[in-house]
């Protein structure tokens, strides 16, 4: 009886390890954060705004994307805010530089396939300014 006991046990414990090892092993390494690049190649409609100015004016702007690689050119009559190039993090975040000016710009939010918002800061907020610094803002839908 001993050694049928020992048995099953034995098989239990295999099944045990052998499903655990299959569910467990999906080639990722470990970590919960994605390395998917989010697509959002194509047409786009939205808005440019400066804060500082009241600048507000309707663009529509194309999406090149080569896996991380973006390309942003939209239809703005004048720099800042034309052409920006840079790349998308695994979080789906936005780092572009724009080729008018060479500013920097970001995404405070993650990209999705259908929402893009990108900020610069008009001036490089200096120690002691309120957290209203005015912005440059592309927000982008399709």
């Amino acid at each position: 009886m001993k050694n049928l006991a020992a048995g099953y046990i034995g098989i239990v414990l295999t099944a045990v390890c052998a499903f655990a090892l299959m569910s467990g092993c999906d080639g990722g390494g470990g970590g919960s954060s994605s390395s998917a690049v989010v697509d959002i190649a194509g047409s786009w409609s939205g808005s440019y705004e400066n804060e500082e100015t009241g600048e507000h004016v309707s663009i529509s702007a194309t999406v090149d994307q080569d896996g991380s690689g973006v390309v942003i050119k939209t239809t703005k009559g004048n720099p800042p805010g034309q052409s920006l190039s840079g790349s998308m993090d695994g979080n789906a975040n936005l780092t572009m530089t724009d080729a008018g000016d060479g500013e920097v710009w970001t995404s405070f939010t993650p990209t999705t396939a259908g929402r893009i918002v990108i900020t610069d800061f008009t001036y490089q907020p200096q120690a002691g300014d309120s957290n209203d610094v005015p912005r440059k803002i592309i927000d982008l839908r399709r």
